[in-house]
């Protein structure tokens, strides 16, 4: 039986994700996916570890969704659409976040640690929770597990308005962000 197809593995690295904590130096433990959710960067350990888990989880919930047809999805989906919505909502604020950290890390010269996710990692990670949420968004299109408000996220307000705003003088040279960053506020914009 192909891995994409394993609801239990899918729900049990949905699971691992939710549960993973992050150490803090004062104060208790806190779960990672709300850590990163609210643009703080993980540990390097910890990063290594959420960064392989979310590649797959994307990776492989992709790939299960996209041999569902939308008749099937809510009773062959290894998740039901109200924990389809309630991920999504995660998921969300994680992309935003980890596209901006990857970003500003690589045009900016910001130091990553040498322990943790190099940038192409985190970038590969990215474009798949990219297409995971690009699949969910179309599922959404059709069948409207999600409220439209659901998809616009409350994390853009990270992301620096010189992304999105024109600049009134013509004569201040505009930084080079790559028509991608754009597209993909856009997209998460609407």
């Amino acid at each position: 039986r192909y891995l994409a197809l394993s609801s239990p593995l899918l729900q049990q690295i949905w699971k691992s994700l939710l549960s993973l904590c992050v150490q803090r130096s004062f104060g208790p433990s806190v779960n990672a996916l709300d850590h990163l959710r609210r643009g703080s960067s993980l540990p390097p350990h910890e990063g290594k570890l959420f960064l392989h888990l979310l590649s797959a989880f994307s990776s492989l919930l992709s790939i299960s969704l996209s041999s569902l047809h939308d008749i099937e999805l809510s009773t062959h989906s290894p998740f039901s659409l109200k924990v389809l919505s309630e991920m999504v909502l995660k998921l969300r604020d994680v992309f935003v976040t980890l596209h901006m950290n990857t970003y500003m890390s690589s045009n900016h010269h910001i130091a990553i640690s040498s322990h943790g996710p190099s940038i192409q990692e985190w970038q590969l990670s990215n474009n798949l929770l990219y297409r995971l949420l690009r699949s969910l968004y179309d599922r959404n299109s059709r069948l409207d597990f999600c409220s439209c408000d659901l998809w616009a996220s409350l994390s853009l307000e990270k992301i620096p308005p010189e992304l999105y705003q024109e600049e009134e003088d013509e004569d201040v040279p505009r930084p080079p962000y790559p028509a991608v960053v754009l597209k993909q506020a856009a997209l998460l914009n609407k």
